[in-house]
């Protein structure tokens, strides 16, 4: 009985940990990290860059003008953030004394993540295969290099998950709770709602846009639906995952 309590423990330990911010933040460093860098390679070699639409909102309309309201602006700015993001991340794991930190925990999350994708993806596949007969073949991201698909999965799995899930999601909670009174449950199922359909218009925008389908939309929507699910039960760092290795596994399997 002894070896099951302490399993059911360990267990138990880990589940929770893993959505602590500590941890979230930590996990996916690595998806953020390769992201830029090879963001940074390929566009140094291209007249015009490529990077996820997701990443430019959050740079060039938020970062940006809330830099140059308080008058910030270049490295020095996006340095004050990485100091900001460190420093939540020592005050994260020195408010929660009972926070254990297990170098493990962080392989236990990219398999559970990879599980996550791979149940995923069959499920998804099948939807996608029956959505090519009404969706576009030719479409410009399909024409991109596989580094290039490469990147913009990672951009995906990372500022995807921090627009929609951590901003627009956790905010319209926050908004839904505070103001209008509504129970945390009733917040969460019209947040997440509401964020997914966000989420599906979203890759209808900008310059690498799909043209509008509706099989596509609705498809987009019951993926955010899953990816907000995650997001709530498991947290940040598990929900990026999940979208990251699912983007990379449809890569593999085009």
């Amino acid at each position: 009985m002894s070896v099951v309590r302490t399993w059911r423990k360990s267990v138990l330990d880990y589940w929770q940990s893993s959505k602590h911010p500590f941890y979230a933040l930590l996990s996916v460093f690595p998806v953020l990290l390769f992201y830029e860098l090879i963001a940074l390679t390929l566009n140094q070699q291209q007249q015009i860059g490529i990077r996820n639409a997701a990443d430019v909102i959050i740079k060039n309309i938020i970062i940006k003008q809330l830099m140059e309201t308080v008058g910030i602006h270049g490295l020095f700015a996006y340095g004050l953030i990485v100091l900001v993001v460190l420093g939540i991340l020592f005050w994260q794991r020195y408010r929660n004394k009972n926070l254990s930190f297990q170098p493990t925990y962080f392989v236990i999350m990219f398999i559970e993540s990879l599980v996550y994708a791979v149940f995923l993806g069959p499920l998804v596949g099948y939807f996608t295969n029956l959505l090519q007969h009404f969706m576009p073949l030719t479409h410009i991201i399909d024409q991109l290099s596989l580094t290039h698909k490469v990147m913009l999965s990672l951009g995906a799995g990372f500022y995807e998950e921090l627009v929609f899930r951590v901003i627009l999601l956790s905010g319209s909670v926050f908004l839904l709770v505070k103001f209008l009174n509504l129970s945390r449950s009733a917040a969460l199922v019209m947040a997440s709602l509401f964020s997914s359909v966000v989420f599906s218009a979203f890759h209808y925008l900008g310059p690498f846009g799909e043209p509008f389908q509706i099989y596509s939309f609705v498809f987009r929507f019951l993926a955010g639906i899953i990816f907000a699910i995650l997001y709530i039960l498991r947290g940040f760092g598990i929900a990026v995952y999940t979208h990251t290795l699912y983007d990379l596994l449809i890569i593999m399997y085009q």
